[in-house]
């Protein structure tokens, strides 16, 4: 997890092209497009008919800019939200995604973070080492159903 410095102020919002990112709201870090593969397994992701599923899928273009959001080495990546208020709590979508690798096993996940109905973060996790960002053929998707999480 990057962490805004202690000079950061908490209200600056972000500028295009100085690196600025509200969801730690002026971090110091760089901001990108979304990568093609990034793009497609997002579009697949939210292709699914569960709820904000509709309302997320109008936030992503080829244009998102997005941010790398873990410093272990993982392709964990945060998406830019210009009008993200200062409500901390996020929700997690409903459709969880398995990474296999080869043969098919299991060697990590997925999560979908949202936050005040924004795409805010996919935190890419595994007990290995740091995987990238997936393609979307190493990726299983499973409905988080009658959960309460």
């Amino acid at each position: 997890m990057i962490y805004p410095s202690r000079t950061a102020s908490w209200t600056s919002p972000r500028v295009s092209g100085t690196g600025l990112v509200p969801s730690c709201q002026a971090c110091e870090m760089d901001t990108r497009r979304i990568s093609p593969n990034e793009l497609e397994v997002m579009q697949a992701w939210l292709a699914h008919d569960v709820a904000d599923a509709a309302v997320l899928r109008t936030q992503l273009t080829a244009e998102t800019e997005v941010y790398r959001s873990c410093s272990c080495g993982c392709g964990s990546i945060g998406f830019v939200n210009i009008d993200e208020s200062l409500d901390p709590g996020v929700s997690i979508f409903d459709v969880d995604a398995e990474i296999v690798d080869e043969n098919g096993a299991t060697v990590g996940g997925m999560t979908l973070l949202i936050r005040n109905g924004r795409l805010h973060d996919v935190d890419v996790h595994t007990w290995l080492d740091p995987l990238p960002f997936p393609t979307v053929e190493e990726v299983r998707w499973h409905p988080r159903t009658g959960r309460d999480d």
